[in-house]
């Protein structure tokens, strides 16, 4: 396997770092995406890494605490 540089490590990480994390929370709009829901919002993966997503802006989108434990490590969205 490749060593991974310092960008491709972000990608293959479970942690979002702030810039992307802020960055999601803006393009959703400080939303829910299943509920609509402004409080205790998370910025999830969509395809969980555990799956192999990865920690890109497209694999990730604000959840509501509620939203994002009902999905748990679906790939469904919620």
């Amino acid at each position: 396997m490749p060593k991974r540089s310092g960008g491709d490590l972000t990608r293959y990480s479970r942690a979002i770092p702030a810039r992307l994390r802020r960055a999601v929370l803006e393009r959703d709009g400080g939303r829910c995406r299943q509920c609509g829901a402004t409080e205790n919002l998370h910025v999830d993966h969509v395809l969980p890494v555990s799956r192999g997503g990865l920690t890109v802006p497209d694999n990730l989108q604000t959840l509501c605490a509620p939203c994002n434990l009902r999905k748990g490590n679906r790939a469904d969205g919620g």
